[in-house]
């Protein structure tokens, strides 16, 4: 019911035909330019939410408007809800919406090409570098982070693999004997009194606020950026919130 392909390499939405039950798709951070693929998805009819963020396509003239009035079963389109009035205005400019995307599409797919030809040439010259380093690629390393790159899946692919190639280039930590045990968490005092803890470190506004129907305490709590809310389970106390 559920997919999650959020900061993959994908270009075009395709293959998920078979996902006959979902009804959230998030592929949140891609590179994804096809924005006519989105079709794919027509016969997906329990398809409710779709997270598209981040992507080369949204940035076309007309996007969120296409791809409600393609898939009108959708509820949500990037964490906000369709009205009635949205989706009836989106029927009726899709023709004029379709033209301006295939112009889009057009323009973005060109730049794809130029990418990928700089890639190959960028390989080439990191792979004949890593060549010269003779297995010593710390004077490489910082050379590689601290260059501007564009953000394409090549580079990200490229980043990847060199995370990768310098972990190996690491020595291995000695081993221990016995595994450490995992630390106890303790949240509440021996009277009861809760600890204030704040393990990941979010950042967070507690305020006292007068409403219609008094004064209340209002927690206003920063969520990571591409985390779902729905995901986010809360128990509320009188006297802590967790």
């Amino acid at each position: 019911e559920y997919l999650n392909l959020a900061l993959n390499n994908i270009e075009t939405i395709e293959n998920l035909e078979g996902c006959e039950s979902l009804r959230k798709l998030e592929l949140t951070v891609n590179f994804i330019g096809d924005l006519v693929s989105v079709d794919n998805l027509i016969n997906l009819e329990h398809l409710e939410e779709l997270y598209l963020i981040g992507n080369p396509c949204t940035e076309y003239k007309g996007y969120r408007e296409f791809v409600i009035a393609t898939l009108p079963q959708l509820k949500i389109l990037d964490g906000e809800e369709i009205g009635k009035a949205e989706r009836i205005k989106a029927f009726q400019s899709i023709s004029t919406h379709y033209k301006s995307i295939l112009e889009s599409q057009k323009a973005y797919f060109e730049k794809r090409i130029q990418e990928k030809a700089h890639a190959l040439e960028r390989r080439k010259v990191l792979e004949q570098k890593l060549k010269e380093s003779d297995g010593n690629i710390e004077k490489l390393a910082e050379e590689f982070w601290q260059e501007k790159s564009p953000f394409t899946p090549e580079s990200r692919l490229e980043t990847y693999e060199f995370i990768k190639l310098q972990k190996e280039q690491k020595p291995d930590a000695p081993a221990k004997s016995e595994k450490s045990k995992p630390k106890r968490r303790v949240f509440f005092t021996e009277d009861g009194r809760p600890y204030n803890i704040n393990e990941p470190k979010v950042d967070f506004k507690l305020y006292e606020e007068n409403t219609e129907s008094g004064r209340c305490f209002v927690l206003d709590l920063a969520a990571f950026k591409n985390m779902d809310t729905s995901l986010i389970d809360c128990d509320v106390q009188a006297n802590y919130i967790r």
